[in-house]
């Protein structure tokens, strides 16, 4: 008789918590995508990739053009001698972007992180490549707030590897850059220049 009451408890409980987790899920609120075309002032405002603690309310993004360079043409071009630096690239897919801090008074607690910044496309998504951007932007850190009313100039880098992510397909297809995830997805098409 006990095993019999336990047995029927355990059943409305499992019962119980998958009309929660149904209810929980069924009721997810998903992003709304937001395009936004090259030289757009994008304003981030209330939206953050992780966490909803990120303050980026008064800071706007544009992308101003784009740029594709062979890992070798890189490596001439700055005079990098390692070997290994991008060995596992073919190229580099770099991103010219202006930043501002329209009215966000918060100093270091708030701010932009480039390595939340992704590049996709239908055929893949991709996250900032680190050596790159310690290269581009003269190691500056990619976590920074600006003083109200500044902008900051700087380059967003991708690593591509061609086993990966088709060139074509970068270059022509419909390549955005993400500048924010939720609740709204704010993405800017790029143009190849």
């Amino acid at each position: 008789m006990k095993r019999i009451i336990i047995c029927s408890i355990m059943l409305l409980l499992s019962i119980a918590y998958g009309i929660r987790v149904y209810n929980v899920n069924s009721q997810d609120e998903y992003p709304i995508t937001q395009k936004y075309a090259v030289n757009d002032e994008v304003f981030i405002d209330e939206d953050f990739f992780n966490s909803n603690s990120e303050d980026m309310v008064g800071y706007s993004v544009m992308a101003k053009t784009t740029q594709l360079l062979t890992v070798d043409e890189v490596k001439k071009q700055f005079n990098i001698n390692d070997d290994e630096m991008f060995s596992l690239y073919d190229h580099i897919f770099l991103v010219n972007v202006t930043f501002g801090n329209h009215d966000n008074n918060n100093g270091e607690i708030s701010g932009i992180d480039i390595g939340n910044y992704i590049l996709q496309n239908n055929g893949f998504i991709n996250i900032v490549e680190r050596d790159a951007y310690a290269v581009f932007n003269d190691n500056k850190p990619m976590k920074f707030s600006l003083e109200k009313g500044t902008y900051y100039d700087l380059t967003i880098p991708f690593g591509i590897n061609e086993r990966f992510i088709d060139i074509d397909d970068l270059c022509k297809g419909e390549t955005q850059l993400v500048v924010s995830l939720y609740p709204n997805k704010k993405v800017i098409d790029l143009i190849r220049t």
